[in-house]
């Protein structure tokens, strides 16, 4: 009995420990997360940099684009992805005939287009809704580049083809489940030159108020 009443207090005592431990590391945390948001609050740069680095998992799955750069000020983000090109679009349609066959025609060069224009309206969408979501802002701005054809060099290079400056009230008001991701840029100012027929061309960036 005496040995297991010294067995006993000794668990105790790691027990103790072990949650001691666990309360001194939660509480560091804490420390930290609050202090963050406290900066935040005032619109430190450095506060947002931090923030941004750990967004970066925007870009991991390849599905916004191929990565995301920011420019960061006081109290103001200038997020740019950079898309992917137009191949990630299909560029073939499926129609089955009366008689069961499956036919692969290929998309016409303005459908083509304006699936791509939706991409690429999407991703700033969701690059604007994620930085408004993480960080206490009331305007961010995203412009998406692409690597375009320079035809006064022959050369491609990453090129802005749209710009947008997204406000939190403005994006509050939107339902993403319904909405035409193109058609949405309506609501807020933005820099876009497309056409069904030539796809996007490039733009100048919205300056940063």
């Amino acid at each position: 009995m005496e040995a297991a009443v010294a067995a006993g207090a000794s668990l105790d005592l790691r027990e103790f420990q072990q949650r001691q431990s666990d309360y001194t590391a939660a509480m560091c945390e804490w420390d930290d997360d609050t202090g963050l948001a406290r900066r935040l609050l005032r619109g430190e740069a450095a506060a947002i940099r931090e923030v941004i680095a750990e967004m970066q998992a925007l870009s991991e799955n390849d599905l916004i684009g191929e990565e995301i750069g920011f420019s960061i000020g006081e109290s103001f983000v200038h997020a740019q992805p950079k898309v992917h090109s137009d191949e990630i679009v299909p560029r073939f349609r499926r129609t089955q005939s009366a008689g069961g066959k499956v036919k692969e025609t290929p998309l016409p060069v303005g459908q083509l287009n304006s699936l791509y224009q939706d991409y690429v309206a999407s991703v700033a969408l969701k690059t604007g809704g994620e930085l408004l979501q993480l960080l206490p802002l009331d305007e961010v701005y995203v412009t998406c580049f692409s690597n375009l054809l320079d035809l006064t060099t022959g050369h491609k290079g990453w090129s802005p083809i749209l710009s947008v400056h997204f406000t939190r009230s403005g994006f509050e008001l939107l339902n993403l489940a319904a909405i035409d991701p193109s058609d949405a840029l309506r609501n807020f100012r933005h820099s876009m030159n497309f056409s069904k027929q030539k796809g996007f061309s490039k733009v100048e960036p919205i300056e940063v108020v």
